[in-house]
């Protein structure tokens, strides 16, 4: 099913009406209104697909009872997702919506503007929560997903003026660098205390298995449907469906465990081969080209936390088949398949490592 949001959800919208300061809204408000003018086709196709990738079907018909307040409030972030991730499509071809209006057919912007819209197509969204507010000053924040980055100060940031209600908050929020400093837009997604504890979790248990070129989408995804739930108070929120980047597949957590009896034969036999990177202390991967150049991993084997075992980790069917066929007929009688595990990332979430088999 295709959802059809009615044309003031994906059209219009009072933005001088909202609680947001012009200096923000004026090139988000000019920007929506030329890709509405010359692509309004394709811009409602795309929030069309974005709305019917976040919600449930049964969940569509919560956004007829927002007043218009709340439909302003989510009418803002709708758009400033169309900026900064939205595709749409252009002589057939799908391009950023930020891109259309950047080319030297694009839209009348100011240098500002422009680098402002630039800004906002750069900047990814990303989970952050805030450790420290000087109201009225500065706003610190700490990227949820990298223990090792640095905390993030934003001077003279409206979102300081919300004082204490949002320290130790998990918020989305992407961070801009406009004349030299760090800014964040007021659009930010934050979190109340459980649903963001459970897109942490979420996020941290499936970022390092997704393909690098997903990454962003997904950490996207996850906070803006989460978000979406809550804002709508949905009783119940489902996970996201996550599909492989190359093949379209449904994103799996797939595990194939060996009993391994010859190591130093396995060792050499994966070492040998030109497709295969990685050593039995870092893992092996068999890496496969793909149409746009880039070689991908078709699985990754590791030696397993069980003695003289090797559990090789699989993204999808098509793949774990794939390379269970390469493997067993590699390794041969050096290894001996015991079993294999099928989890989808919402189990993941729910089945602890520690306690499952």
């Amino acid at each position: 099913m295709i959802f059809k949001p009615s044309p003031k959800i994906v059209l219009h919208g009072d933005f001088d009406n909202t609680s947001q300061t012009e200096p923000l809204f004026h090139p988000l408000r000019r920007a929506i209104d030329w890709l509405i003018t010359r692509h309004g086709k394709a811009v409602r196709t795309a929030i069309e697909e974005m709305f019917a990738g976040l919600l449930e079907d049964d969940d569509l018909g919560a956004l007829d009872d927002l007043d218009e307040e709340e439909l302003s409030i989510v009418l803002a972030h709708v758009n400033e997702w169309l900026l900064a991730e939205g595709l749409i499509r252009k002589k057939g071809q799908l391009v950023p919506a930020a891109a259309a209006l950047l080319d030297h057919c694009g839209a009348m912007l100011s240098v500002s503007q422009r680098e402002w819209v630039s800004q906002l197509a750069q900047s990814p969204l990303r989970l952050y929560r805030v450790t420290d507010v000087v109201p009225g000053q500065q706003i610190t924040l700490w990227d949820a997903l990298d223990e090792e980055a640095a905390p993030v100060v934003i001077d003279e940031n409206q979102l300081s003026s919300l004082g204490q209600d949002l320290v130790n908050r998990l918020i989305g929020a992407r961070v801009m660098t406009l004349d030299g400093r760090l800014q964040v837009p007021e659009l930010i997604y934050p979190l109340m205390e459980d649903i963001g504890e459970h897109v942490e979790t979420v996020l941290r248990r499936g970022i390092d298995e997704i393909d690098a070129g997903q990454k962003q989408a997904f950490v996207s995804f996850v906070i803006r449907k989460f978000w979406l739930a809550q804002y709508l108070d949905l009783p119940e929120v489902s996970e996201p469906e996550i599909t492989d980047f190359v093949t379209a597949e449904p994103f799996l957590l797939i595990t194939d465990t060996y009993r391994v009896t010859d190591w130093a034969v396995l060792t050499q036999r994966l070492s040998s081969q030109p497709d295969v990177v990685g050593d039995r202390e870092s893992g092996w991967s068999q890496l496969v080209r793909h149409d746009d150049g880039e070689r991908r991993p078709v699985g990754t084997v590791n030696v397993g936390k069980k003695a003289d075992t090797i559990e090789v980790f699989y993204s999808t069917h098509g793949k774990a088949d794939q390379g269970r066929v390469w493997l067993e007929a590699l390794a041969g009688e050096t290894i001996h398949f015991v079993e294999r595990e099928v989890l989808s990332p919402h189990e993941a979430v729910l089945v602890p490592p520690e306690i499952r088999r």
